[in-house]
């Protein structure tokens, strides 16, 4: 049983030096030959070593990909409904509207800073 395995690793060495020596082009033994023939075949065999750079989508156009979600249209509709509901019918004669803007305009921060925070996360 031992020399059977041995002479397996013999082959698998064999094997190895001939994919590397052949198909590579390299040396086991000493790596890659620094030459300009060597560097420009690689190249066109196997192609650069580099990652593609990737085109960043642009921050805008991921809050107006957030903004598409159903749930914040609705709130985004209700806090303008509020808004204008408050600041015209809800009122007596002769009252001034001081504060009734309040929920409203804090539903649309609440929308803003889910947009933001969403898109930041995507951005990253």
């Amino acid at each position: 049983a031992a020399g059977g395995g041995g002479s397996y690793s013999t082959t698998a060495e064999e094997a190895a030096d001939a994919l590397c020596t052949y198909i590579l082009r390299t040396s086991t033994e000493y790596g890659l030959r620094n030459t300009g023939i060597n560097i420009s075949h690689r190249t066109q065999t196997f192609g650069a070593n580099a990652i593609a750079e990737q085109k960043r989508v642009p921050f805008w156009k991921l809050c107006w990909d957030a903004v598409q979600d159903f749930v914040l249209i609705m709130l985004i509709c209700l806090a303008v409904i509020s808004i204008a509901v408050e600041s015209t019918i809800g009122l007596e004669k002769n009252e001034k509207c001081t504060h009734c803007y309040v929920e409203g305009l804090a539903i649309l921060m609440s929308v803003c800073i889910v947009v933001l925070v969403t898109a930041g996360i995507d951005y990253a």
